[in-house]
């Protein structure tokens, strides 16, 4: 048996298991075995064995022609809700062990929503007869894509009505969602190598958006797709070490690099390539209408592609053939030599707009280069050589062009260093390139545009989602030296003055603030804690915390948050989907920053034992775990009581997020106990090491002196090849900015380099190199920026 994902096989499984008979005697036996394919027909048979014991024969299907990661068995005790699709045809079983018996019906009605609506987006049938979802206890990963056997972490499938956040919920429908989409991208057709792996991952968390929106319209999902999947590829490929979606074969050769694939560079910016491709062959149709599953030109090619290589392998040439050759031809473009830099290169473009001279600022010019966040002065971009520009379709509105965000695009291609233009009505005018951030590039803009986008921005007139993009890219931009702090501090003020009011986005609206606010607490929050890890902290750190907090009281007054909660007593929140997810948004800023009612509320719901709405509790359970060792203690004894995985989880990363030199050490005093299992340990020592700068700098201390233990515990064992805790070394140590720290660095890279992917580490190099960059060139400004909002 050779585990190389191009050696497909049939495989013919038959399982014994010997049981005590006193076991299989008990009338409330669960016990189940389960494998890719359902039973044969006559396939159960069970025989006694001598000294009171049985044997069970399990004979199954043989699999379709699959490839040997994809085979899997589960046994133990389970408990399943089911139903069925097209009339029998598929039976979907949803499984978790029995004490979860009541928290498998949203993850059931999910799949049987999403399975036809891919059926009939691919065009081909599920060729399985069943369909399993388990939830496995302490499972490492959030799920795994075994064909007819797909298994997931607790969190990632179970929904509790009555604990599960809206958060956890959209999470698990979206995993179902992913994992879905791999009976098809991955499994029905599997990439030749793991070098061209965003051909599984990059397409599943791009269709995850369409299962969503299937199974729960109400989500707005397309709409989150920027915040939660788009901004984080754009900061990972901002790196000068950074890797391709098609990585050159001969970097892919051993376990550790293989493992390293499996980033935010793959299913991210996969994703975001795929979506922006899409969005141009269909000329911005919303993944939620039903010109998704009838004439789009982009899934013409999917269904294609499909066809031709499945229950084959295909690489991504081919791929890329297929939609050229099958899908209908947009304006005549080369798709496989257009999509070229795309893939074959790491980072992306910064499409840079200036004023055309002579046109007395009536229009503007657009031109690219590559964007590093060490800044673009080091990169050029010429007409002569093919790999140094990217073929752009971009998208623009105007203020004179349209009635909002959402109509009157107009779009264009820069396929050159320069050359595109742009026309406004007036010097009053503004113009926005890509409008719902469908583009995988950053915009900058004359600093004349983006005082005039400020202004759109805090009128309300530019949507949420298009103010979380500009604050977004003038965050990375800031960081490049491509734009000026005070800036970025204006766009962020503008976006925390935007009104209920103003917006027009009452509670009932489909969309809200959200995606505005989850980029302007990201501002915030980042600053804030740039200041703190400025040598022994900024002079303005105490002025800058104390503004931002007088932001987010305003914005939690302004939609009544404490008054609403107060109704219920936090047991409730009124409004949409994306509404409850704003106003869980708003409370923890206001636990994080000391909002008055938000903090009483929160310190009184848990002395109190109420339970408050799910989208609070890790709020609320933050807040007592800070206050001290009572409080700590207290959260500690209810995480180890909780047996939903959504609110244990809540408590797990509760007790990490302190910031005070006696609740840091005693969090990671948990680290190496069995109170933190093997599968949560990076969350956790990462969410110290992002409570504070003293927690970072404990945290990372804790690693030097106990990573070889660690690293045991969260794989296994030390003779295990994996690149899983190189992550956790990256999200502690990413956030200093000094030189020590460098030197630090590059001693424990060397004792540990066999399980540390070089880019990795070369990525953390330059996160440090930035930070310290940052501050020398913009702490001043901040400081400031932020006495003059006192004056």
């Amino acid at each position: 048996c050779f585990d190389q994902p191009d050696m497909k096989a049939n495989f013919d499984m038959t399982i014994r298991v010997t049981r005590d008979a006193r076991d299989v005697d008990n009338g409330d036996d669960n016990f189940q075995v389960l494998f890719n394919t359902p039973l044969k027909d006559g396939g159960y048979s069970r025989r006694s064995l001598q000294g009171g014991a049985i044997l069970d024969e399990y004979i199954f299907e043989v699999t379709p022609t699959m490839s040997t990661y994809l085979m899997a068995w589960v046994i133990g005790d389970l408990v399943a809700q089911t139903s069925y699709v097209d009339g029998g045809r598929v039976k979907v079983s949803v499984w978790g062990t029995p004490e979860h018996a009541n928290d498998l019906s949203d993850a059931l009605e999910s799949c049987v929503k999403i399975l036809p609506a891919y059926e009939k987006l691919f065009g081909i049938a599920f060729p399985l007869k069943k369909l399993d979802l388990v939830a496995i206890p302490s499972f490492e990963a959030g799920a795994m894509e075994n064909w007819g056997l797909i298994t997931y972490r607790e969190s990632s499938l179970l929904v509790s009505a009555e604990d599960a956040s809206d958060g956890d919920v959209m999470w698990a429908t979206t995993t179902v969602a992913h994992e879905l989409a791999h009976m098809w991208f991955g499994n029905l057709v599997t990439m030749e190598w793991w070098n061209d792996l965003f051909l599984n991952e990059g397409f599943a968390e791009y269709i995850q958006y369409i299962g969503t929106s299937v199974a729960k319209p109400q989500y707005g999902a397309d709409k989150l797709f920027p915040i939660l999947t788009l901004q984080n590829a754009l900061v990972a490929d901002s790196f000068s070490a950074s890797h391709p979606l098609h990585v050159p074969y001969e970097e892919t050769l051993s376990g550790i690099e293989i493992d390293g694939l499996f980033d935010t560079i793959t299913y991210d910016k996969g994703a975001s390539v795929i979506r922006m491709l899409r969005s141009y062959m269909s000329q911005g149709q919303s993944i939620e209408s039903d010109h998704l599953l009838s004439v789009d030109p982009f899934v013409t090619g999917l269904r294609s592609y499909l066809s031709e290589y499945k229950y084959e392998n295909a690489k991504s040439a081919e791929f890329w053939s297929a939609m050229a050759k099958n899908s209908p031809p947009v304006d005549g473009v080369d798709l496989i030599e257009s999509m070229r830099q795309w893939i074959s290169r790491p980072n992306y473009p910064l499409v840079s707009l200036a004023w055309k001279p002579g046109t007395d600022l009536s229009a503007l010019t657009l031109s690219q280069v590559p964007f590093l966040r060490t800044g673009t002065h080091t990169e050029t971009c010429s007409d002569a050589d093919p790999g140094s520009k990217w073929w752009i379709p971009f998208t623009y509105i105007t203020k004179e062009g349209q009635g909002g965000s959402e109509e009157g695009v107009r779009s264009g291609i820069l396929d050159t260093c320069a050359g595109a233009e742009i026309s406004i009505a007036s010097r009053e005018d503004y113009v926005m390139v890509n409008p719902g951030q469908s583009g995988f590039y950053r915009v900058n803009y004359p600093q004349e545009m983006w005082a005039r986008l400020g202004a759109g921005v805090k009128s309300g007139e530019l949507s949420s989602v298009d103010t979380s993009m500009l604050l977004d890219d003038a965050y990375a931009l800031v960081e490049a030296g491509e734009l000026e702090v005070g800036t970025l501090l204006d766009l962020a003020l503008a976006g925390s003055q935007r009104t209920v009011a103003a917006t027009g986005l009452s509670s009932a609206n489909l969309t809200s603030d959200y995606q505005a606010w989850y980029d302007v607490a990201y501002v915030f929050n980042s600053l804030v804690a740039k200041l703190e890890g400025s040598g022994s902290g900024s002079s303005c750190h105490d002025a800058m915390e104390t503004f931002v907090g007088e932001r987010v009281s305003a914005a939690i007054a302004d939609y009544g948050l404490v008054a609403s909660l107060g109704r219920t007593g936090g047991r409730q929140i009124e409004g949409s989907f994306q509404h409850r997810l704003l106003m869980g948004s708003l409370f923890s800023l206001g636990v994080r920053y000391g909002d008055a009612g938000v903090s009483n509320l929160a310190q009184q719901s848990f002395a109190n034992g109420v339970a408050v709405h799910p989208n609070l509790r890790y709020s609320v359970f933050k807040a007592t775990a800070k206050s001290g060792n009572t409080g700590y203690g207290q959260v500690l004894t209810k995480y180890a009581q909780a047996i939903d995985a959504d609110e244990k989880e809540k408590l797990m990363l509760a007790l990490g997020a302190v910031d005070t030199e006696p609740l840091i050490q005693r969090a990671l005093a948990l680290v190496m106990t069995p109170a933190i299992e093997s599968m949560d340990v990076r969350a956790f020592v990462a969410r110290v090491a992002g409570a504070s700068e003293l927690g970072r700098a404990m945290a990372w201390t804790f690693l030097q002196e106990n990573f070889e233990p660690l690293y045991a515990k969260v794989n296994g064992g030390t003779d295990v090849q994996s690149s899983r805790l190189a992550g956790l070394v990256s999200r502690v140590c990413s956030g200093f900015s000094d030189d020590a720290r460098l030197e630090e660095l590059q001693v424990f890279y060397d004792k540990y380099s066999k399980w540390i992917p070089v880019k990795t580490f070369h990525k953390i190099e330059e996160s440090i190199r930035t930070n310290k960059a940052w501050l020398a060139k913009n702490e001043a400004a901040v400081c400031e920026w932020v006495m003059a909002q006192q004056n």
